[in-house]
């Protein structure tokens, strides 16, 4: 999932070029990209304000080969 703020974008625009997936739009690169694969690293952490939760968080990810 990304933030499709203004300040945000760059980590979408990273992650459509990562997959070769860039297009003449941001809709069009995305449509693109749907089916791809990627191979992803997910971290887990306890939550800071509950410590009886658990989030997992994707901390690398690379195109899958």
């Amino acid at each position: 999932e990304f933030y499709l703020t203004e300040d945000a974008m760059f980590r979408l625009r990273e992650f459509l070029e990562l997959l070769g997936c860039v297009q003449g739009s941001t809709r069009d690169s995305i449509e693109a990209a749907v089916g791809q694969q990627v191979v992803g690293t997910v971290a887990h952490e306890t939550s800071q304000k509950d410590p009886s939760r658990i989030f997992g968080n994707i901390r690398g990810y690379k195109r899958a080969e």
